[in-house]
């Protein structure tokens, strides 16, 4: 294999680093306003711009052209455009820079910094080394040692961001589940009423990390004495219904108001849910 092939090969190896790390991106926001603003913008500047950019770099570094004479017009050509694609990486890694890191981020904001220095310093090695009238064979030692380096800061920061992300999106639930209502004729005379409950476009069971529910039913008014009661997730998932209420009076009024616990407490109370029997 001449030297100019080893080098084509070689530096496409590094299009792995950030091709399998991309930022982790939840439909729940986190706690803290400024943290979803950083987290948003991550995935923006991060999973949606630098990603596809180091992508298509990778393609232009994997072309046969990368491989021809330097001082011919297809080495040029692909000269150019793979510096425009660097470019458009640059660019990407630029915003992530300025980016200015939530509360709960500034662990993984400060390896970010570390993980994009080194990836620029990378970048900057491959337009030197690409640049010259010759391929040098000593260019590949280090570039594959800045590759391998960058990588070890990149798995670094994914770690970090993955905490610090779920760390930031975890606390006593704010938002609750739909509850809709059944009711049935009693076995024992009139009837029950049944609860049952839905996730919604604010509320997902399993992100918020759910581990119980608390209801209070209340008979013919909200003003009236509440009826509580409250069920694990485990034994609502043996059951078609969440709650049930016995001794439903027919075309009576009822209300039900929920909160949802996890593990870091319970959240707030639900609007009131209406019915009749």
């Amino acid at each position: 294999m001449s030297p100019q092939k080893t080098k084509s090969l070689v530096i496409a190896l590094s299009i792995s680093l950030a091709l399998s790390i991309s930022a982790p991106q939840s439909a729940i926001a986190d706690n803290l306003p400024a943290d979803s603003a950083y987290s948003e913008n991550i995935n923006k500047f991060y999973n949606l711009e630098f990603i596809p950019a180091d992508a298509n770099y990778g393609k232009f570094l994997l072309k046969p052209a990368g491989t021809f004479p330097r001082t011919g017009a297809k080495y040029k050509s692909w000269l150019k455009q793979t510096n425009a694609s660097i470019g458009k990486i640059s660019a990407s890694l630029s915003k992530l820079t300025a980016l200015s890191a939530g509360p709960s981020y500034t662990k993984s904001d400060a390896q970010l910094k570390i993980y994009i220095a080194a990836y620029s310093k990378y970048l900057i090695a491959v337009k030197k080394s690409l640049s010259k009238k010759k391929a040098v064979k000593s260019d590949q030692i280090s570039l594959t040692s800045l590759a391998d380096e960058t990588g070890i800061q990149a798995d670094k920061w994914n770690t970090l961001y993955g905490e610090e992300f779920t760390d930031s999106n975890f606390s006593a639930p704010t938002t609750n589940p739909t509850v809709s209502f059944f009711s049935a004729d009693d076995p024992t005379g009139g009837k029950i009423l049944y609860a049952s409950l839905a996730n919604n476009t604010n509320f997902d069971q399993q992100a918020l990390r759910i581990t119980s529910y608390d209801i209070e039913w209340y008979v013919g008014s909200t003003t009236s004495t509440p009826i509580p009661s409250s069920a694990d997730v485990e034994a609502i998932k043996a059951s078609t219904y969440a709650f049930s209420l016995t001794g439903v009076v027919a075309g009576g009024a009822y209300f039900l108001r929920i909160a949802s616990v996890n593990a870091a407490g319970k959240g707030t109370w639900s609007t009131f849910y209406q019915t009749t029997s």
